[in-house]
């Protein structure tokens, strides 16, 4: 069965959506989220260029390394709650906190399935701290949850990165054998119980040795480590994990 993504992007070429976005935007100019002004830029519509030039990253070295809290001090690079908890990713990364403009942009994103804005969140997660990777593996939807929204974020998210830093993009080695609960109506253990045996490795294609794994939010880390487990456990070395923002 298409991927309704995929089905829109051979009904309508990449050149014609641009061409029919300019024509809508001119006739329909949108309103940003943040402050309700007309925005006036179609590359990040519908959120105007002075409220999306708020987003601004937080250097990795005040996060935690293993949940990408922030650090009140330093402690290894790991919160106390990490350095008790076994975690199979190398190091996560956070872009910035699940609020203000980057909790609109991630919203719209999600539920108004704007893929292109996605991919600009992307860009703007290459980072000098992130380590050499054969590829990057965005953190899969099951087939039920894509069906449904049409689209993965994290997947759009990752190709913003990819084309930015060259590196290249692996959608097909992990999958989403069972839809979960969202963990955001979840509970703390329930969070960490929630992901448990969801994901699986396709090998078929080869296992690369270092994988950066991306995600939109990142809330106690479970859904990360539960892929960076199986992952490991088909033989790839090390997995970094990157994610655009976390809930406090």
């Amino acid at each position: 069965m298409w991927d309704i993504v995929k089905l829109r992007d051979r009904m309508f070429p990449s050149n014609s959506r641009y061409l029919l976005r300019r024509f809508f935007y001119f006739l329909f100019p949108a309103r940003c989220p943040e402050c309700g002004l007309l925005s006036d830029s179609l590359s990040v519509s519908p959120f105007c260029t002075r409220c999306w030039d708020k987003l601004k990253g937080i250097s990795p070295k005040k996060r935690c390394r293993g949940c990408g809290k922030l650090l009140q001090g330093i402690n290894e690079g790991k919160c106390i709650s990490c350095l008790k908890t076994q975690q199979f990713f190398d190091v996560v990364f956070v872009y910035g906190e699940y609020e203000g403009v980057l909790k609109k942009v991630i919203h719209t994103v999600k539920f108004e399935g704007l893929c292109r804005l996605a991919e600009r969140l992307g860009r703007l997660l290459v980072y000098p701290e992130i380590p050499p990777v054969d590829c990057i593996v965005p953190v899969p939807l099951s087939r039920e949850r894509l069906l449904k929204r049409g689209f993965n974020q994290s997947l759009w998210i990752g190709k913003g990165l990819s084309e930015k830093a060259g590196i290249p993009i692996n959608e097909c080695l992990l999958v989403k054998r069972r839809d979960t609960l969202p963990q955001s109506l979840l509970s703390g253990k329930e969070r960490l119980r929630n992901p448990k045996g969801a994901f699986d490795v396709l090998k078929d294609k080869g296992i690369p040795e270092s994988v950066l794994l991306i995600d939109d939010v990142i809330t106690t880390g479970a859904t990360l480590n539960e892929c960076a487990r199986v992952l490991k456990s088909a033989g790839v070395r090390s997995v970094y994990a990157f994610a655009i923002a976390r809930t406090n």
